[in-house]
């Protein structure tokens, strides 16, 4: 049995107690504590107790597709260019869902079109790519309280289209964690 990329995140006492548990069963080659790589996540404890997130590494990863920009844009693409856009809309979604929402409609357009992908859908996958690497790609968790005053704040928002004999719906969720007390909140 292999498994692979694991967290576990509480106090020292419950961590140190799941690492035991768990290592007592399995092999673990590797624990890490306070700053650490989960799945494209740089994950750093910071010395005030925030928690910081970045894919600023991944990001800067993520390469565009070369294609000739003098081609029609309406032009279908090859098959080896629909496999090259789908791993790229894969890593674009990735980015997407776990820190930057603004890429999320984008994905999601390109998930879509893969299969009949034209060079308009490259073209505008890869300034996708160019706005995932424009700006910071990090989110700063933070304490907002004491356990018994927290309380979880949630917005859920959802669409449904139909048209050309088909229909799908998106759904979107936020939920962050807060206080009555403090003006402050962090995501979850």
């Amino acid at each position: 049995l292999h498994v692979d990329d694991v967290i576990i995140a509480g106090d020292n006492e419950f961590v140190d107690e799941t690492t035991k548990m768990i290592s007592d069963i399995f092999n673990m080659s590797k624990v890490c504590d306070g700053e650490f790589r989960f799945c494209g996540l740089d994950i750093k404890l910071q010395r005030d107790g925030s928690i910081t997130v970045s894919m600023d590494d991944y990001a800067d990863s993520i390469e565009p597709i070369v294609i000739d920009k003098k081609r029609k844009k309406t032009e279908e693409i090859t098959y080896k260019e629909i496999s090259a856009l789908k791993e790229l809309v894969g890593k674009l979604a990735w980015l997407a869902h776990n820190m930057r929402m603004d890429l999320c409609y984008g994905a999601v357009y390109l998930q879509k079109r893969s299969n009949k992908a034209t060079v308009a859908d490259v073209l505008y996958a890869n300034k996708l790519v160019e706005k995932g690497k424009a700006r910071k790609n990090e989110i700063r968790f933070v304490r907002v309280g004491d356990k018994d005053e927290l309380i979880m704040y949630g917005l859920g928002d959802a669409s449904y289209t139909a048209g050309e004999g088909k229909s799908s719906a998106l759904e979107g969720q936020l939920v962050l964690l807060g206080t009555a007390k403090r003006p402050v909140v962090s995501s979850v």
